[in-house]
């Protein structure tokens, strides 16, 4: 069920031990939220360093600007090397007079960044639409005068301007220069910033000492230019969804990067209240899966070890509910798990080749965030989305009901009117002839599954506008248009009806189908035409054959591979993949699209991923872009079968010159039959298909000699053996 957004009015929220025992729901919204201690109690909020301001006169050398030549390395990514597009130091000598140990002086913004459209030479800007992806401030060469005093008198704090990033160090530490790393900043957006400097005198200075106290300030940045994704703070349309889903450019130069929403303002801290809010990565491109690389991450640690406060979640698939790779917080260097496995880089291992970020942070404290790069990795598990794109609809050409299933989202994004993003979807195209009332039932195959739609009038999908029916409600089992509605479109709190719609003849629509729970248990769609409407009927087209040459099933690590292979196809659209467990009801479980036109062998291949044992039968179902419909054959698998085995073996004498075999089979199956002599050389081997339930066959014994064989029968899911002697 999808999760309606509620806002949190406690001080703080906690995942505890408890928590991590599952008292959350994985389901759209009923997320258990138990606070198990006060966090007020065990930590404190971060605040910036008191500063005294002085009056008096000061004193700053211009900046001297420096810029790095060339690239500098700044990560290794396998298959996507990212490098920094530049870097920039700026240089200042900062002097101030008197200062004793009641007084200090800040110079506020003293060396800013700006951002401009430089590439990196120069004038020290950072490109727009760049991100920062390290920023080091050094301090160096201090000294005091008037009069000559140790250097344990003097101290300096160097911040970024707005936040508490920085340090404070005293003289004679600093020696030939302290770095302060504000790497916590990785992943801001860009929009200028400067640094603060404050002098001041230390408790070992006297009350009345006069000193001039200096100091050098190197501040060394460099950026990323990348497509940016930023997490968001709130949801859409009562949701925990906070953007559309993206379906990244596998083939983009610029490396793609989903970092946290902190701005320089806030010193690159995310902000507080970010209440489970996610957003989904996809892949472009068929066979591939994304992959996450978290290249910096300082996320809030859990109290005491055991409560979490703010977490990072990064899923298997496209949807809120999907598996969960692994649940956290802390740093690169001090990974804390509550739940799951962390194993960075993240690769997809589902049939949609996405992944989901989530995250959640608490009303008080906050950290530097994270920083995660994208690109796409080739994978096995990605499936092929025939259906899952506007550009691929499946005509209804005056059918009244299908049933349907998806893998994932397709590879372009669709949020529009109340579909906030696709999941799980699938496309239908339909034009009516007559003009009349459209209604229209969905009715999932698991009635715990939350499917929603979206109807838009249009006539291609370049012009789709926004939806003229829409259903994004929480509630499971059917939904559709009728049953006494009178919304258009509804939200998360609808009941899963809109009314129907007055259609004209020529009017064109494309339908949306998409199951927000992750799973793809399939459903049947059912259209009620009424008051005339009828749609555009294809049954007088000519027939448009695909001639099959073979089409077969293999069992193989508790799936079943379906392959099959065509000498020529005339306006093939996609062939449709059924599956029944008696041989006459049978259901979809996917599609592949067709060659077109051809007059070649072409050879399709289609992995049903539900594990069964015992036998099933599958058949294809061929559309053509008109509409027309042909059948395969019917074929059977097996797959881990247990049923019992019997093989009787006759006249395995010399004088007979052949043994005849009778074993039980299975129609439409392959079976291999061989024999092996007491060496294990193989002196009989034939393959031989199955016709009934039972297979005999005589074996030429001529040349054998007398003595022990092994007789062996395999199928694609049994080996057999019987010892047997020829005298």
């Amino acid at each position: 069920m999808k999760t309606r957004l509620f806002i949190i009015l406690v001080l703080g929220f906690v995942y505890s031990s408890y928590a991590q025992q599952h008292d959350y729901d994985n389901d759209h919204n009923n997320v258990q939220q138990t606070k198990v201690t006060d966090l007020s109690a065990t930590q404190t909020l971060k605040t910036n360093s008191d500063r005294v301001v002085s009056s008096d006169t000061w004193q700053k050398i211009n900046p001297a600007n420096t810029v790095s030549s060339g690239y500098q390395d700044v990560l290794n990514i396998p298959d996507k090397n990212m490098r920094a597009n530049g870097c920039c130091t700026k240089t200042a000598t900062f002097s101030h007079k008197p200062i004793d140990r009641n007084s200090s002086f800040t110079w506020s913004n003293a060396i800013t960044f700006s951002t401009g459209s430089n590439t990196g030479t120069g004038s020290c800007e950072i490109p727009a639409g760049a991100i920062i992806k390290t920023c080091v401030i050094t301090v160096r060469n201090p000294s005091i005068a008037d009069p000559v005093d140790p250097l344990t008198h003097g101290q300096v704090s160097v911040y970024i301007a707005g936040s508490s990033v920085g340090a404070t160090n005293r003289f004679d530490v600093i020696g030939g220069g302290i770095p302060i790393n504000a790497n916590n900043v990785s992943g801001m957006p860009v929009n200028g910033f400067g640094i603060d400097v404050v002098l001041a005198g230390t408790n070992l200075c006297g009350n009345n000492h006069s000193h001039l106290m200096s100091i050098t300030v190197d501040v060394t940045v460099c950026w990323v230019e990348a497509n940016v994704y930023y997490q968001s703070s709130s949801g859409q349309q009562n949701t925990f969804l906070g953007n559309c889903m993206v379906n990244l450019g596998c083939g983009d130069t610029l490396p793609n990067v989903f970092a946290d929403n902190g701005t320089l303002s806030s010193g690159g801290f995310y902000s507080n209240d970010i209440n489970f809010i996610y957003r989904t990565f996809c892949p472009d491109t068929i066979g591939k899966c994304i992959r996450a690389t978290v290249e910096y991450m300082d996320i809030e640690p859990p109290v005491g070890g055991v409560d979490y406060y703010d977490v990072l979640y990064v899923s298997n698939g496209p949807a809120q509910n999907s598996t969960d790779f692994w649940i956290g917080n802390g740093t690169l260097t001090s990974v804390n798990t509550l739940s799951g496995t962390w194993d960075n880089p993240f690769v997809a291992n589902n049939s949609s080749g996405c992944l989901t970020l989530r995250f959640r942070s608490d009303p008080i404290v906050n950290a530097g965030g994270f920083y995660i790069t994208l690109d796409c990795v080739d994978c096995t598990a990605a499936e092929e989305q025939t259906n899952a794109d506007c550009v691929n609809s499946i005509p209804t050409c005056g059918n009244m009901s299908f049933s349907g299933a998806s893998y994932g989202p397709g590879y372009e994004s669709t949020c529009s009117g109340c579909i906030t993003s696709e999941n799980f979807s699938t496309w239908y195209y339909f034009e009516f002839t007559e003009s009349g009332t459209l209604g229209l039932t969905l009715e999932p195959n698991d009635t715990d599954d939350d499917y929603d739609f979206a109807l838009f009038k249009a006539s291609n999908c370049s012009s789709l506008g926004a939806p003229v029916r829409c259903s994004y409600a929480e509630e499971t089992g059917s939904t559709g248009m009728g049953n006494g509605a009178i919304d258009t479109s509804e939200d998360v709190y609808g009941n899963g009806w809109v009314s129907t719609l007055s259609v004209n003849a020529g009017d064109a629509f494309f339908l949306l189908v998409n199951n927000w729970t992750a799973t793809a248990g399939g459903y049947d769609l059912n259209f009620t035409l009424t008051n005339g409407a009828v749609f555009e009927d294809c049954d007088s087209l000519p027939p448009l054959p695909v001639e099959y040459v073979s089409f077969e099933g293999n069992c193989s690590e508790g799936n079943t591979t379906l392959l099959w292979s065509t000498a020529s196809e005339t306006n093939n659209d996609y062939f449709t993949i059924m599956k029944s467990y008696n041989g006459f009801m049978f259901k979809t479980v996917g599609w592949v699209m067709g060659i077109g036109n051809s007059n070649q062998l072409q050879s399709y291949k289609y992995t049903d991923q539900e594990s069964e044992s015992g036998k099933v039968y599958y058949q294809l179902k061929q559309t053509d872009f008109d509409g027309e419909i042909t059948y395969s054959k019917m074929i059977a698998v097996e797959c881990g079968q247990t049923h019992e085995f019997n093989m009787i073996v006759a006249d395995n004498t010399m004088e007979a010159k052949y043994l005849e075999v009778m074993f039980d089979a299975v129609p439409d199956i392959q079976y291999n039959i061989s024999m092996t002599d007491a060496q294990g050389k193989t002196v009989f081997y034939t393959l031989l298909d199955s016709n009934s339930d039972y297979i005999k066959h005589k074996i030429s014994t001529d040349g054998f000699t007398s003595g022990i064989y092994i007789l062996n029968v395999q199928s694609q899911a049994n080996t057999h053996s019987q010892k047997i002697m020829i005298q």
